[in-house]
């Protein structure tokens, strides 16, 4: 493959992944050096493919960034996401259900929280009435993911659900 193709599980180039996260290109690439976004394997051209899960990562990404998380970090929270311990909690791989869609799924930043003996954060994907308990806390951030995903199916024309968990 010389070019990411359309009907491959890994349809978007990195401009493109740009352009609908909302980054330069210089930090998709930081992203991939932070093991944030996991290496594929190019093709023939050199290009790099992504998917809308890439898309989705980019873009809380850009978010965690914003409220001051380093890449080192995000990479962490998203590998305990993938296997939650945290009650309520979800695994990444939630996301792409319709529960997610209709439940609103959220990520969840919190430091100190009561279910916890001590004052370490936790980071968790779970419904926004699993998140209301958080709202209003001055040591928690919630973001809706759902508006990401959305964003993601309006920008690409394509379900996100429909797509290979990678």
């Amino acid at each position: 493959m010389s070019r990411p193709e359309l009907d491959s599980l890994f349809p978007y180039s990195r401009s493109e992944v740009a352009t609908i996260a909302g980054v330069g290109v210089p930090t998709i690439k930081t992203l991939h050096a932070g093991k944030v976004l996991p290496k594929r394997a190019r093709g023939t051209g050199n290009w790099r493919s992504y998917s809308a899960e890439d898309m989705l990562r980019t873009m809380l990404a850009k978010e965690l960034l914003r409220v001051g998380l380093n890449v080192a970090s995000i990479h962490s929270l998203f590998e305990s996401i993938q296997a939650p311990t945290t009650p309520n909690a979800k695994p990444w791989a939630w996301l792409r259900s319709r529960e997610a869609r209709d439940a609103v799924a959220c990520l969840v930043l919190s430091l100190g929280h009561r279910a916890l003996s001590s004052a370490t954060g936790t980071a968790h994907i779970t419904t926004f009435d699993g998140a209301k308990q958080f709202l209003g806390q001055r040591t928690a951030i919630v973001i809706d993911v759902n508006s990401f995903i959305r964003e993601i199916e309006e920008r690409t024309g394509r379900p996100y659900d429909e797509e290979q968990a990678d």
